[in-house]
């Protein structure tokens, strides 16, 4: 063992096996050896289990001494003790253990009463005893001997690190080894960079822009001024004035009120096309997209799939390529034809067609719809180019590209709308592949859309 010395752990419940630990400690500094334990600890801020694991870190064996008591629980149910063995097994630190025979005759105080910690006893007992060196004792005597004994063999055939007095280290012979490593070490480090140098691939290296730019930022306006079609709802007797009442039969009221709950769901469908579309109309931007090969080789088969945040709907083509939705036909109101034919009879006009001026108008609001539905393939699109063009799906984009020269870049003439349905800072996300690559790059844009206040 020469002049090393080593630091041994012990491990153990503290109150039932006071005694035992007294006579190990001791008995470890006749050795001229280190002991350390839980009554070595202080008080201090550091947190209990993590000043454990350090010193038993610093620890080169690790003695444990079990009796019949389980210990002190740690937050996860399982006891210190327990603890300290599992975390030293794992470090691989060498580890003597040591059981109290089960036929030894005990205080009530040495026993542990509690029957969840019985049982937790007995399973840790298991564990520990299928270790190599694990052994049995009657009294502090005999486990003082194995102890001992224990620690002798494993000194001669597991040697740890230990400590050594810094005198007996040829200090100067030492410093010289270090500082020759140390230019041997920076030498091959720059002949390894020199290496890389010369032998980096020629690849090449893909970006992706959008309108030139490898950040989106979006405006949002929160309100919008929109002119929905309002829902029909259903006529009662008490809701037909006096005088319209002649000029409404009670046939034309019951067909009313079973067409109201239809009529609603295409009105509600209509609105929220109608929606969509003013919203696309005012914050959608228009965006196109450049690919940029960076690299210093050309890439060939190039394929980017893009995909966008649920909180904003991507739609292909431009502004352009936008319509707004048809109007839908509707059942005319009751109450709004008897009003027509009302005045009709009034004025003795010639009005045949007011009934429909009622119905078009006083329905919807006096406001005139162009036909039309949100187109979301633009007719103004290019020839179709098999090697360079973008696909859409839902809320996804892939771009295709068949070659592209290193330093060169290319932008689609295929454009898109984004349009921002919340604020806040989202990512696309961007996966690149092309032949030259052996396996694909993921890229993230960041989309920030912010609020804005309404156009004027």
């Amino acid at each position: 063992m020469g002049d090393k010395k080593y630091q041994v752990f012990i491990s153990s419940t503290y109150t039932d096996l006071l005694k035992a630990r007294e006579k190990i400690s001791k008995q470890i500094l006749t050795l001229y050896h280190f002991p350390v334990g839980m009554e070595m600890f202080s008080a201090g801020d550091d947190d209990q289990w993590t000043v454990i694991t350090n010193t038993i870190d610093k620890s080169d064996y690790y003695v444990i001494i079990l009796g019949h008591r389980y210990g002190s629980l740690a937050d996860d149910g399982l006891s210190y003790t327990e603890k300290e063995y599992d975390y030293a097994k794992s470090k691989g630190i060498p580890i003597m253990a040591f059981v109290k025979n089960r036929d030894v005759p005990t205080l009530p105080s040495e026993r542990e009463s509690n029957p969840e910690n019985i049982e937790k006893l007995e399973r840790f007992i298991e564990k520990v005893t299928q270790n190599k060196m694990c052994d049995f004792w009657i009294n502090e005597d005999e486990l003082t001997a194995k102890v001992t004994a224990s620690l002798f063999k494993a000194f001669t055939l597991t040697p740890q690190i230990g400590w050594i007095r810094a005198n007996t280290i040829d200090t100067a012979k030492t410093l010289e080894e270090l500082t020759k490593l140390s230019a041997e070490n920076r030498e091959l480090k720059e002949e390894l960079e020199s290496l890389k140098k010369k032998l980096k691939p020629n690849n090449p290296q893909i970006l992706v822009e959008i309108n030139s730019d490898e950040k989106v930022n979006i405006p949002f306006y929160s309100k919008m001024e929109i002119n929905k079609l309002s829902l029909y709802s259903v006529i009662e007797e008490k809701d037909i004035p006096e005088h319209l009442q002649p000029y409404i039969t009670k046939e034309s009221i019951e067909k009313h009120n079973s067409l109201v709950e239809e009529t609603n769901l295409k009105i509600k469908d209509y609105n929220r096309e109608l929606e969509n579309y003013k919203r696309a109309i005012d914050t959608g931007i228009e965006y196109e997209i450049t690919l940029c090969n960076d690299g210093n080789a050309k890439a060939t088969n190039i394929f980017v799939d893009m995909n966008f945040p649920e909180e904003v709907e991507v739609i292909e083509g431009g502004i352009n390529s936008l319509t707004e939705p048809e109007v839908p036909k509707l059942p005319i109101e009751p109450i709004q034809a008897a009003e027509a034919e009302y005045y009709k009879e009034l004025f003795k006009s010639p009005l045949a067609d007011l009934s429909h001026f009622y119905a078009d108008r006083a329905l919807y609001g006096g406001i005139e719809l162009n036909s039309g539905i949100i187109n979301r393939i633009s007719s103004n699109h290019l020839s179709f180019d098999k090697d360079y063009h973008i696909s859409f799906s839902n809320n996804d984009l892939t771009v295709k590209c068949s070659s592209l020269m290193h330093t060169r870049e290319i932008t689609f003439t295929e454009k898109f709308l984004i349009v921002p349905k919340s604020v806040g800072d989202f990512k696309i996300y961007v996966n690149v592949i092309c032949e030259e690559y052996s396996e694909a790059i993921n890229k993230e844009i960041v989309l920030s859309v912010y609020e804005e206040a309404i156009k004027v």
